[in-house]
This record gives structure tokens, sequence and C-alpha cells, in this order.
């Protein structure tokens, strides 16, 4: 799951997002605050 979440990082830095992950998710912004803030506080070790 934790690399579904970098790839979504990836695509919004590359401009790349697309309109079903846009429905999945919201904005892009909401992915962020939602999702992407949430995972990155993690203590995850790689």
């Amino acid at each position: 799951m934790i690399c579904t979440f970098e790839l979504l990082k990836l695509k919004i830095q590359n401009h790349t997002f697309s309109k079903s992950e846009q429905i999945f998710f919201g904005s892009v912004n909401d992915l962020k605050r939602n999702y992407l803030k949430i995972v990155s506080k993690q203590d995850i070790d790689h």
C-alpha cells in the first residue's frame, strides 16, 4: 500500500494524476492532506 502512495506522489510531481484517481481520492490537495500526510508520519522501515 505504501508503494501505491509513493507512486501517487510521483504522479502528482509529474502532473499525471488521472481522472479516475481524482474521483477516488478527490483533489490533489485532498490526497495530500488525507492520505500522504498520514502515511509520511508513520514510522516504517524501508
